[in-house]
């Protein structure tokens, strides 16, 4: 009987452990090609003023970020002084809101890892001429 607990308590600690390594290691933000359907910059769009290669380099740039496996129920709402980038991976829709006033950095509901360096490329990105 005792030797029945032992191995049951042995497997639920493996199991528990597991989820939590799985929960703790960064997914990617996008999954397969992503591309750019909208970039939106302080609430105006500027996806037309961008050149084709300014939006590959951004397509580029987003594809390359991680983020938290679970999701904030609350999510992120688009703000002044916030960059939206709404495009699609393999998965569907996928929606980066960089939003750097409140320090809100999100891919579909989910936390950006270092979401604020993400702005900062991303800004340098739309302001290179």
């Amino acid at each position: 009987m005792k030797r029945n607990r032992v191995i049951l308590f042995t497997i639920v600690a493996l199991l528990l452990s597991g989820s939590l390594a799985y929960l703790l290691i960064p997914a990617n933000a996008v999954s397969g090609t992503y591309r750019i359907h909208q970039v939106e910059q302080d609430g105006r769009y500027i996806t037309e003023d961008l050149e084709p290669a300014a939006l590959e380099n951004l397509a580029a740039l987003v594809s390359r970020a991680k983020c938290r496996r679970w999701s904030n129920p609350l999510g992120a709402h688009p703000v002044k002084g916030s960059i939206c980038i709404h495009g699609m991976d393999d998965n569907g829709p996928c929606f980066f809101y960089l939003v750097g006033s409140t320090g809100r950095y999100s891919v579909n509901d989910h936390e950006l890892i270092r979401g604020e360096q993400l702005l900062e490329q991303v800004q340098d990105l739309l302001n290179t001429p």
